[in-house]
């Protein structure tokens, strides 16, 4: 299990990406006052997509979607299976 941590301002973020994942590139979003407000982050794989889809599901207690609350943050997390690319995406609630 890879976190990815990333420091601005006193905040930490401790976003659980699945060993399986190549990190490609990600953005983070802040607000006026430089707080996170939101989170790209673009990974490449090329494992099953399906199975990674069912392990962030598991992590998000979710049975339906892998979409679910993460550390106050909403986190969605889908899988493009043309381009082999997983995308997570979480906004600030």
């Amino acid at each position: 299990l890879l976190f990815l941590n990333e420091f601005y301002m006193n905040y930490a973020l401790n976003i659980p990406i699945h060993d399986k994942l190549k990190i490609r590139n990600y953005d983070v979003y802040l607000d006026k006052d430089e707080n996170i407000n939101s989170v790209e982050i673009y990974c490449l794989t090329d494992k099953d997509g399906d199975e990674i889809i069912e392990w962030y599901k598991e992590k998000l207690n979710s049975s339906s979607e892998a979409k679910g609350m993460w550390n106050g943050f909403e986190m969605n997390v889908s899988y493009n299976k043309f381009s082999n690319l997983v995308s997570i995406v979480l906004k600030k609630q």
